[in-house]
């Protein structure tokens, strides 16, 4: 009895597990000691007789009583006492054993040189010898001594004790840490269908940190005893809050298993300090209020630090639970989660595990629910930083294309070049697809936010117009070239209504002039470079024919405002050049015939309101004049004769006609 009470966890280092008509049987030192000694067997049939229904007066017995608990539940002879549904977590992980035997399989493998066979493997491996039938009856014997014990009864009885004797569990549990939890020999974790190592293997060190299960134990049992109600937590909260956090401030000597679960329980703790408002009297006439923090003892902005803070392969490894144990803390919308989302590094995490195919779902759920229209957690502080991960996952449906032969991307041809076995993935199979383009739509969204943000912010106005408007424009113009057509094309849409929003230029100021020369000019920059041609051809042919069209509805559609506008000349000769460029992109067709079209279509607008005239007409527009056809004949000789501007009469004075472009500004782009 005193091995079990008074002796460190006991080793485990060659348990084995035998398989015996379909049942799995973990035969260790410790088991097979329990068997062979039937006063151990009475002792601990005696005591945990006396403790069932007498657990709420116990004291300073937790001590021995836990000492057990540990050493029995590393050696699977007993089940974890706490109610796990409480924290919605997988059971904690055992040692692998280090042989798995097969009775039945065993019984079919007769005969000496089978029998001969299997020694010399067992030698060349090293593994330990197989339990023999003495052993496993003792294994056996020790189960049913365990059974016998009703500890599940006493499980059952430990939420329900009273805070007084609680109090006394937990800080026995906790009074069990070891110092030197960290150290010693690496081992593995039980997982199914993962064949055992042999003790050589196990003790080959990949690293020098090893994971100690009966540390999980007891920091995952304080932990569901602290969050059994708000009493508790008050109680129990900061002293369960205290260890946890010392795991934390030194993880170079601790498992990942252990890091992870340690980090999902402050989490479950930190979302259980904010205290429904519920709890606290009021009339049914008030209103709802969202939860509060009544304590202290921990702090969302320094746990979010200490997890930023995590090496790059540790975040990762732990990436499962960090994400299990943050999400619940912002599903609901209330101080906790806007205190999580306006933290830097919530921002930090999210974006360094949205790289990780395993963890991006969730990091992407998380980033969902955070900026749905009805989440009030976006606001100055942390608008860009949605943005910019929105932006990164749909950037990520770019690595669904199958790359393309290589060739001239100057050259178009007819039809896609990629082989038929080559085909994308439709969207909707697709999850990284799906992602990025529910991406873009939460991006075009966050235009509704911009008003509100601008009247709140302290910024003057045009660089509150740069502050919120810019970023949206730079992401989707970011995808308007994503090699992911669906994506390209929800994304070109989505800029062309953003770019005719009547809030677009609400304000006194010239800053959303902007949209030209950090928005439209860049798209197409960056639509003519071969590179980004080539990852889809036939697709960004259209794309540079749809861009160019738009570069000149946009114009129309300012063209009164923008005539007040000292740089509209300037404005006016950039778009010409751009038109220039992109008719000499040797694309082909399309664009040869949309560019003189478009442009045609914008000089007979400004011709007939007076803005593009003769000097014969009109002396002061002689610069405009001859600059633009100066340009133009360059590359569309024959536009001015058919134009015949020159010849036309001066047109009446009257109001300026609509422009072509408001026309067509919701239209969709095929």
């Amino acid at each position: 009895m005193t091995t079990l009470t008074h002796e460190p966890t006991s080793n485990t280092s060659l348990n084995t597990e035998v398989q015996v008509d379909e049942k799995k049987i973990m035969v260790s030192e410790l088991a097979v000691r329990i068997g062979r000694d039937f006063r151990t067997q009475l002792a601990l049939l005696v005591l945990f007789r006396v403790v069932t229904s007498k657990e709420h007066i116990i004291r300073k017995g937790w001590k021995d009583i836990i000492s057990i608990w540990l050493n029995l539940f590393v050696n699977s002879l007993v089940t974890f006492p706490g109610d796990r549904t409480r924290l919605a977590i997988s059971p904690i992980p055992l040692k692998s054993p280090q042989q798995v035997i097969d009775r039945a399989a065993k019984q079919n493998d007769t005969g000496l040189f089978q029998a001969f066979s299997n020694f010399i493997q067992s030698y060349a491996a090293d593994d330990p010898p197989e339990p023999s039938e003495e052993e496993l009856d003792s294994t056996l014997s020790t189960v049913e001594c365990i059974n016998q014990c009703q500890m599940e009864e006493i499980f059952a009885h430990l939420p329900n004790l009273p805070d007084e004797s609680l109090e006394a569990l937990v800080d026995a549990l906790l009074n069990q840490i070891p110092e030197d939890s960290g150290t010693g020999v690496v081992i593995t974790v039980k997982a199914d269908n993962v064949p055992p190592t042999s003790p050589a293997a196990a003790t080959r060190p990949r690293n020098s940190v090893s994971y100690d299960p009966s540390l999980v134990y007891i920091l995952e049992l304080s932990t569901i005893l602290a969050l059994r109600d708000d009493d508790t937590v008050k109680l129990l909260g900061k002293r369960v809050v205290d260890a946890l956090q010392a795991i934390l401030r030194d993880i170079s000597s601790h498992h990942p298993i252990t890091i992870a679960r340690t980090t999902f329980y402050l989490f479950r703790l930190l979302q259980a300090s904010y205290v429904s408002s519920s709890k606290y009297e009021r009339s049914e006439e008030e209103e709802a209020q969202p939860d509060i923090q009544e304590y202290d003892f921990i702090r969302a902005p320094v746990l979010l630090h200490t997890v930023s803070s995590f090496p790059p392969e540790i975040l990762k490894k732990t990436s499962k639970l960090v994400l299990k144990g943050l999400k619940p803390c912002i599903d609901e919308p209330g101080p906790l989660r806007n205190e999580i989302m306006t933290s830097p590094d919530f921002w930090a995490i999210l974006r360094n595990l949205s790289t990780e195919s395993a963890a991006a779902p969730i990091v992407f759920e998380i980033l969902e629910t955070g900026v749905s229209p009805s989440s009030t957690a976006i606001m100055a502080d942390n608008y860009e930083a949605a943005i910019t991960l929105l932006n990164n996952f749909a950037s990520a449906a770019s690595a669904t294309v199958p790359k393309e032969p290589k060739g001239d991307p100057r050259r178009q041809p007819r039809r896609p070049a990629r082989p038929a076995s080559a085909k994308p993935e439709p969207a909707s199979e697709n999850p990284v697809v799906q992602r990025g383009v529910k991406a873009v739509d939460i991006i075009y969204s966050m235009t509704s936010r911009i008003p509100q943000l601008m009247n709140q912010s302290h910024l003057e106005s045009n660089e509150a117009w740069s502050a919120y408007w810019l970023p949206i424009f730079e992401a989707l113009t970011t995808q308007s070239t994503n090699p992911r057509r669906e994506v390209r094309q929800l994304a070109f849409n989505s800029l062309q209504r953003a770019l005719f929003s009547p809030e677009l230029t609400s304000s006194d100021h010239r800053e959303w002039t902007a949209i030209f020369g950090e928005v439209l000019f860049p798209l197409i920059l960056r639509l003519l470079k071969p590179e980004v041609f080539s990852s889809d051809r036939d697709g960004m042919s259209e794309t540079r024919v749809q861009a160019s069209s738009l570069l000149c509805k946009v114009f129309l559609q300012y063209l009164v405002l923008l005539s007040e506008w000292d740089g509209m000349l300037d404005l006016w000769l950039k778009i010409i050049d751009i038109m220039d460029r992109l008719m000499n992109s040797g694309q082909g067709d399309s664009l040869e015939e949309a560019v003189p079209e478009n442009l045609k279509n914008v000089l007979l607008f400004m011709s007939s309101n007076g803005y593009l005239v003769p000097p014969s007409q009109d002396p002061s527009k002689e610069r405009i004049w001859s600059e633009s056809w100066k340009r133009i004949d360059r590359f569309l000789p024959d536009l001015r004769k058919d134009l015949a501007l020159e010849e036309q009469a001066e047109p009446p004075h009257e109001e300026p006609a609509d422009p072509p472009a408001a026309e067509t500004v919701e239209e969709k782009v095929e």
